[in-house]
């Protein structure tokens, strides 16, 4: 082989594994999501844009418009404001939202109206209220973490033992005729142990919602409190 071939064999090594690298990367970093929140013509200003299961959480801006990272493409966003119904959406292959917003039954003295006119005071109000809102989840990040952590063990160890179960039932197999027979018995007991696995990651994920909803709800309050402070300002 000549040193010309060599040095482009080379090259184009070093490029696909630049490549790799940065596919890598990229995968690692999560997804970027953008996208507009509105009711009726209005645009949404300060809804929590939320990966559900998580603390990782933005407001929308005076806009409505978000941007987020999400780890992958099953994740789940879920859009909220007081006085609205909460919607969740799939990311799935979208990486840009148009989500519409409509109210509920509670009431809600915040008029998105009144707040868009404010324009800088908004701005600045709702990155001062990111701030707190972050303070308030980074709180309970080591708690929710610890919850994820011990129920991924326990699922790992689950997973592990009804694999070693359902392999030991195919070793006691003395022939091949024998393992044929007993591959039902060896798949029900792997697919009982992936079951029992989910579940303990479910009801992990119930915990972690369990101890986010409060934080979400002092968070909502400081927002609620700041953006009728604004209207105030504005109607005198």
């Amino acid at each position: 082989m000549t040193k010309v071939k060599c040095n482009v064999l080379k090259s184009l090594f070093i490029l696909c594994f630049s490549l790799f690298l940065c596919t890598t990367m990229c995968y690692a970093q999560g997804i970027s999501v953008s996208g507009t929140v509105s009711c009726g013509d209005n645009p949404m200003i300060g809804a929590t844009v939320r990966v559900k299961v998580t603390t990782n959480s933005v407001l929308t801006n005076i806009k409505g418009e978000f941007q987020i990272i999400v780890p992958n493409s099953d994740a789940v966003l879920l859009f909220s404001f007081p006085g609205y119904n909460t919607v969740e959406v799939v990311v799935g292959a979208q990486s840009t939202l148009s989500v519409k917003m409509q109210r509920n039954n509670e009431p809600s003295d915040i008029d998105m109206v009144k707040l868009h006119a404010q324009g800088d005071d908004v701005t600045n109000a709702l990155a001062d209220i990111q701030k707190q809102v972050d303070g308030i989840m980074s709180a309970i990040g080591d708690e929710t973490n610890q919850i994820r952590s011990n129920a991924y063990e326990q699922s790992a160890k689950v997973r592990s033992e009804s694999n070693a179960a359902a392999d030991k039932i195919l070793s006691n197999a003395s022939n091949a005729v024998a393992k044929r027979a007993a591959q039902p018995a060896a798949d029900k007991t792997r697919n009982e142990g992936e079951n029992a696995a989910k579940n303990i990651e479910l009801e992990a994920d119930k915990q972690i919602e369990n101890v986010i909803l409060p934080a979400q709800t002092k968070a909502d309050q400081i927002k609620v409190a700041t953006f009728l402070q604004i209207q105030k300002i504005s109607d005198i």
